[in-house]
């Protein structure tokens, strides 16, 4: 017995999508510049500072934590982008 499924496409509301060309045109300029190859991610126990730090200026580190324990407003939704 096989059953074809067929979902709803999923909506996401404009902020959602804003973030997500926002994201795409971060790691797009990373990737350009050579500062980030998404082929080799993490490369084991290395951590790479700046990267991260990139991050955290646009407001993309913990973006489902609370609001009393994080500065920020980004919409725990956005999140899963």
């Amino acid at each position: 017995m096989s059953t074809n499924l067929q979902f709803d496409q999923i909506r996401l509301p404009p902020e959602c999508e804003t973030l997500r060309q926002d994201v795409r045109a971060f790691l797009a300029d990373e990737i350009a510049n050579g500062t980030f190859d998404p082929h080799r991610p993490g490369q084991g126990d290395s951590h790479d500072r700046a990267f991260s730090k990139r991050i955290g200026a646009k407001g993309w580190i913990g973006m489902t934590w609370p609001k009393n324990t994080a500065a920020t407003n980004v919409v725990s939704s956005n999140a899963t982008l």
